[in-house]
Order: structure tokens, then sequence, then C-alpha cells
């Protein structure tokens, strides 16, 4: 859709790893709201977002971003590696669940999440990286996780100064050095301007 969404890291890691692509987004404006049968679904992928290589369809938002970490250097450089980035990207999902319970139950709930919650969690996360040198999360280069974590704690909450202020130190640093690259301030200034 014509949104960031869970497509947007596979969008940072393409542009990072400077692969033409087209973009193609639904509208958000067509028929009723819910009213999906405008859309002509893709033969036997049925979702979206899907990338299409040497006329090959796959959808599903994770497999994609680990196809194109995969393809494009950013699964690490060992299976080590990539275990550790796909553990990461994972925490990234609960993290996520833990707020999906809270967001619609008001200010207090909100407040306690950024307060108590998210830092609690982020802070298991730092513990797990362990003697990581840095700044990237895993590894001596920018990998899907350092991605998906800069995404996840500067797009994806409302409150970004909430997150930022539960963010640790080791992690603020991978998102600062991805948020860095020439290739990512790019894609942040040309990308479709979209609410979410």
């Amino acid at each position: 859709f014509g949104r960031r969404g869970v497509a947007e890291d596979i969008r940072y890691m393409l542009a990072m790893a400077k692969v033409p692509y087209e973009d193609k987004r639904f509208s958000f404006s067509f028929g009723v709201p819910g009213d999906f049968s405008t859309i002509k679904r893709p033969e036997r992928v049925g979702r979206v977002p899907i990338l299409e290589v040497d006329g090959v369809k796959v959808g599903q938002s994770k497999a994609i971003a680990r196809y194109v970490a995969s393809k494009y250097g950013f699964a690490g450089a060992s299976a080590i590696e990539a275990f550790k980035i796909d553990c990461l990207c994972e925490h990234v999902v609960d993290i996520k669940a833990t707020y999906q319970k809270v967001k619609g139950d008001g200010d207090e709930a909100k407040a306690k999440y950024f307060g108590e919650t998210l830092p609690g969690e982020l802070a298991k996360v730092e513990k797990s990286l362990g003697d990581a040198k840095g700044p990237w999360l895993v590894g001596c280069k920018p990998s899907r996780a350092d991605v998906v974590f800069m995404v996840f704690l500067t797009e994806f909450f409302d409150n970004v100064e909430g997150a930022k202020a539960a963010t640790p130190p080791k992690i603020q640093a991978a998102i600062d050095a991805v948020s860095a690259l020439d290739a990512v301030k790019g894609w942040k200034e040309s990308r479709p301007q979209t609410p979410f």
C-alpha cells in the first residue's frame, strides 16, 4: 500500500545496495475503507508486499527481507552472524507485539510502555549483544538488524522521543550509524511522503 509499513526495511536495504527496482504501491484511496475488491490480487501470492525476481513472485515481508539481506550482503559474514541478525529482527517483532497490546489503552498505558516496558525490552536486547564492537549490532558492517532497529525505533512509533529515550547506547549507536549512510539519507529524502 501507499505507506512505508512492513516493506520499509526492504526499501532501505535496496537503497543501500544501490539496486534499482520498481516500487509499485496500492493507493489507500480506493473504494470504501476495507473494501479490497478493487485490487487485483497477485496469483498464488495473495498478499503484499511482493517481490518479483526473474518472473518469480514471492510474498511475506520477512521472507523478502531475508532474501534481500542475503543477496545483497546484509545477512552477516557467517551462518552464526546470520543467526544473530535474524534473532535480533525477531526481537523487534516481539517488542512490536507488546506495543500493540497497549497502544489503544490511553495515555497512562502508553506512558508506562515508554517509561518501563520498552526500555526493559530494549535492555534485554542490548545485553544479548555481549561484546559487539559496534557501531553495528552484529559483525563489522551494516546488517538487516541495524536497518530493522532504525526503522522500528525512528519510524514505527508516534512517540519518537519516547522511543529514543528508551533506546540503550549500543542500539542507538547502530541507529545513528545506519542513519548517517548516504544511501539511507538519500532514500529518506526521495521516498514518497506518507504518514506511516
